[in-house]
């Protein structure tokens, strides 16, 4: 037990001793003087330069969003609900019909393809009411 204790007196007093002990690293000091760059400068140029190019906005152009006008003529909580109505309905309309899941109403959805014009998609969906399967029909409105 004895040799337990002197071993752990001398590991004590070796990192006491190592731990205090002082570097050249710390001590040394660079004998290099410090550069002020902003010495060098002995006039300065006050004067406003007209030497830059005139700076033209252009013309503000106001884009107009471009919107679709798709005709949904149906929305359904299964897939295969959604294709047996696209089944039984096409021979129906002149107009191909396309379905997909929709998150933001999680259905899956049928529609028409979109049309660039509120009146023309008004025209089909109007006609679309005239048949019991589409009297459901309505336009959404896509940016």
């Amino acid at each position: 037990m004895k040799t337990k204790s002197i071993i752990g007196l001398i590991f004590l007093a070796f990192l006491f001793l190592t731990a205090c002990s002082t570097t050249e690293e710390t001590t040394k000091e660079t004998s290099e003087p410090e550069v002020y760059v902003f010495d060098d400068i002995t006039d300065v140029d006050t004067t406003a330069s007209n030497d830059l190019p005139e700076i033209v906005p252009p013309n503000p152009q106001i884009i107009e969003p471009i919107f679709q006008y798709i005709v949904q003529v149906g929305a359904f909580t299964s897939e295969d609900r959604a294709k047996t109505f696209i089944d039984a309905n096409k021979s129906k309309i002149d107009f191909p019909m396309e379905y997909f899941y929709s998150d933001s109403v999680k259905l899956w959805v049928v529609q028409l393809p979109p049309f660039s014009n509120r009146e023309d998609a008004e025209t089909v969906r109007n006609n679309l009411w005239q048949m019991k399967e589409f009297k459901d029909a309505f336009i959404v409105t896509k940016e």
